[in-house]
């Protein structure tokens, strides 16, 4: 499970069932969703996928999803992941953020602060950042953070672009 992270404008906290209302009004707009899984998924299927990934999270050592809150005023801003992809060993970044927090540097903040805990504190080799093909605005957050392109390879059922970093502390 992720421990708490503080970032310079956001704490990143361990997901749990108590933060399902804030999860739900994200993952419940079109806009957020669009580059993942194309569709809002219906509330129970969303639910269901929170519990096994907060089950999974408990089998891996520092792994997981986090949700993140502003310290100027504690409002939800989005939920991230730093965790194995399906069914491999290499481990992935990820976030979402509210559309009307979007083009704040959050994404950027968050990406960065998960590649510092990553490599600092778990020792990782190797980060990846994967994205829809189309969705340009993550891959150049990822580009700004250090990752560099891959390539197209699959990993959850689509076609993704890979970009990666090496921990540079090892």
């Amino acid at each position: 499970m992720l421990p708490e992270i503080h970032t310079e404008r956001l704490v990143i906290q361990p997901m749990d069932e108590g933060h399902f209302e804030d999860i739900f009004n994200l993952d419940s707009r079109p806009e957020v969703v669009e580059f993942i899984h194309g569709k809002v998924l219906p509330i129970q299927e969303q639910k269901t996928q929170l519990l096994w990934h907060i089950e999974e999270a408990k089998k891996h050592r520092g792994l997981g999803l986090g949700v993140f809150y502003s310290k100027e005023d504690g409002r939800f801003v989005g939920r991230g992941n730093l965790n194995h992809i399906r069914n491999k060993k290499q481990v992935h970044l990820g976030y979402r953020i509210l559309p009307e927090e979007w083009r704040k540097g959050y994404a950027t903040e968050v990406c960065q602060a998960f590649l510092q805990y990553g490599f600092r504190e778990l020792n990782l080799e190797k980060i990846f950042g994967l994205t829809h093909p189309k969705n340009t605005g993550s891959q150049k957050v990822l580009e700004k953070c250090g990752l560099k392109y891959e390539g197209k390879k699959e990993a959850y059922d689509t076609v993704c672009h890979f970009y990666a970093k090496y921990n540079p502390f090892i």
